[in-house]
Parts: C-alpha cells; structure tokens; sequence
C-alpha cells in the first residue's frame, strides 16, 4: 500500500512514495488514506521511485521465501537487540527487531519489556546456531 499524496512530507522531503505493509490503511506522515500501487495514477512514479518499488518487491519476495517470522530471541536492551540483528546480517539472514523503541522510550521498564527479534521459519535454526555462537 502506498501514500498517493503527492504533497506528502515523505516524498517531498525523500523523493520517494510511503510504502506500508498490508493491514495499514493510513499513511502515518500524512494521514492520507493509502491506496495499491496500481492506484498511483494522479502523480505518476518517478525513475527513481519505480527502481525503488522494484528493488523493495524483489525483497518482500525474498521475505516471502523465508516463511512467516517467528521470535528467536528476546532481547532485555536495544543494543543487545541490534548486535544480535547485526551478527544475522553479517550472514545474511534477513531478522527484524520488534518493540526497540519501546524499549528505548522506557528504560526504567526494561525488565519488563524486551526486544524481540524475529526470522524467518525457514533459517530460524540457522539463526539461532550464530546467536548461540555468538554468546547471544
């Protein structure tokens, strides 16, 4: 789904469409109602923007291919979190964090909130070998 807002302070300031994963129906820059790609048609693509989509539809199929996500870890700080996505990335083994802001905006709840990290199904055991020889 993507910001058809042409005036959108996202593709003003970056010269490229919000892109928003399915279930999100309002862009959070604008609050324009978002809308297929295919229904862009008022302000029509850049070459910029049209290598980005590509480029971002062949990493949504890689994701694809790597199953749904699931936690392998949950991370009690921020850095710990990132050290651990970035020792996944090394490898790459796409990961995505989940809740680090949270945890950012609420330190003194660190015990309580933690950081999750998230691959794949397909490279979770994979992943979880690294971490573990990682001592995370």
């Amino acid at each position: 789904m993507y910001c058809p807002n042409p005036a959108c302070p996202d593709l003003v300031k970056y010269g490229v469409r919000g892109e928003y994963r399915q279930g999100i129906s309002i862009c959070a820059t604008c609050a324009s109602k978002l809308v297929p790609l295919s229904e862009v048609v008022a302000a029509p693509l850049s070459e910029t923007e049209l290598a980005e989509v590509q480029a971002q539809e062949v990493e949504h199929k890689d994701q694809r291919a790597h199953g749904e996500l699931i936690v392998i870890r949950s991370l009690h700080t921020p850095e710990s979190a990132e050290a651990a996505r970035l020792v996944l990335e090394g490898r790459e083994i796409p990961s995505f964090l989940a809740d680090q802001h949270l945890a950012s905006l609420a330190p003194w709840y660190s015990p309580a909130i933690s950081v999750r990290l998230l691959v794949g199904t397909s490279q979770a055991q994979e992943a979880d070998r690294l971490l573990r020889d990682a001592g995370l």
